[in-house]
């Protein structure tokens, strides 16, 4: 049998243990941890075959704003487990892409393996799919440099201080819509459109999340940021009329 490990995101350890007896006749691994920022930390860390998360553990806001931070870094099943879901949430859940939401009961934890390995087989086959040939290619942009920042738009590549910053696609297309309106206070519903193409109420906090990541990688000191800044109450703009000064 294939050794797979996966991520269950609960406080609950009769659930992991319900689970985890199912996965371990699979021979999968079952992991825990019981916060969001912790989750993803393990996800940097360790490729997870699929991710399982408790709804009852974490704010609906919360879930939306990281399952956007760990489809940038996994590409496989993530299921949401809660006892009843209103349409609006389930919604939103779909929209940000989580696999599906199933019931939290114990007596459904059996269940979850031929569901997962269904899931796993779409994944593999969405995952061989390799089209080389036909890959859209970029118009050339000539880089941009300010201050200490060079930003290379063919590339999607930053560099800070001359050094090359590693961005997640979607940290790159914040960073390059906040450039494209610098000097310009752009709100959080502007953002998660520009950026998300999404226009839901509830999800700022997922602008704040990624805004707050970018600082710490191309801000000297991201609590006085020197390019993005925050317009309280409002959003945020790219500065640079300070080069001016």
């Amino acid at each position: 049998m294939e050794q797979r490990h996966f991520l269950l995101i609960s406080k609950d350890m009769a659930l992991y243990g319900a689970i985890a007896a199912a996965f371990a006749d699979e021979g999968w691994l079952l992991h825990q941890t019981t916060t969001a920022v912790e989750g993803v930390a393990k996800i940097k860390k360790h490729p997870y075959s699929g991710i399982l998360w408790d709804f009852d553990a974490t704010p609906l806001d919360t879930i939306l704003a990281t399952l956007d931070v760990m489809r940038q870094m996994m590409n496989g099943p993530i299921i949401i487990m809660g006892e009843a879901y209103k349409p609006k949430v389930r919604r939103k859940l779909f929209r940000f892409h989580a696999d599906d939401c199933l019931p939290r009961s114990l007596n459904d934890a059996e269940l979850l393996v031929p569901l997962i390995r269904q899931r796993l087989w779409v994944y593999s086959q969405l995952n061989s799919e390799e089209l080389p040939n036909n890959k859209p290619r970029r118009p050339h942009r000539d880089d941009v440099t300010i201050g200490n920042l060079r930003l290379d738009f063919d590339h999607r590549c930053v560099y800070v201080n001359d050094q090359k910053v590693i961005l997640t696609p979607k940290e790159f297309k914040l960073l390059k819509y906040l450039y494209d309106n610098r000097n310009q206070v752009i709100s959080r519903e502007q953002l998660l459109n520009g950026v998300w193409n999404y226009d839901i109420l509830g999800t700022s906090r997922m602008v704040d999340i990624h805004i707050s990541h970018l600082r710490d990688k191309i801000e000297k000191d991201p609590h006085r940021p020197e390019w993005i800044k925050t317009a309280r109450g409002f959003g945020y703009l790219f500065d640079t009329a300070h080069l001016d000064k």
